[in-house]
């Protein structure tokens, strides 16, 4: 991505949400490119906002990290405030994340608009640079 460089962009610390969705693992696949230059990847699922008992696990995708050689830590955060969206960008902001990287619009997006989601919530304020994938 020769627009990354020559911008002096550096995204050595990632974070990416997981929920165990397909547009979770979709942008996970979609960010390799630039997940395979990072220093510190970390995989972040919330526990309490929605029912992940079926969901591929954080570390199922660590799991898929490290096939691709890749070496990354799974992290289960407790939701803060009732919203996983403020939730995720506290822990970038505390590990110095400079990239977040997630699935956008996992529900409907009527239901997004009306209930809000974590994707509106990133959209409205985000606190670094997101690559969003859907």
């Amino acid at each position: 991505m020769p627009e990354l460089k020559s911008s002096g962009l550096k995204f050595d610390r990632i974070t990416i949400a997981w929920d165990g969705s397909r547009v979770a693992a979709r942008a996970l696949a979609d960010a390799l490119p630039l997940v395979g230059t990072a220093a510190s990847i970390s995989v972040v699922q919330i526990v309490g906002d929605k029912d992940l008992s079926r969901a591929a696990s954080a570390a199922d995708a660590v799991r898929n990290l490290t096939l691709h050689g890749l070496k990354a830590e799974a992290i289960e955060l407790p939701l803060q405030g009732g919203d996983a969206g403020v939730t995720i960008q506290a822990f970038c902001q505390r590990h110095a994340s400079n990239l977040l990287v997630m699935g956008a619009f996992g529900h409907s997006r009527a239901r997004e608009f009306v209930l809000g989601g974590v994707t509106r919530t990133i959209l409205d304020n985000p606190q670094l640079p997101v690559l969003l994938s859907h």
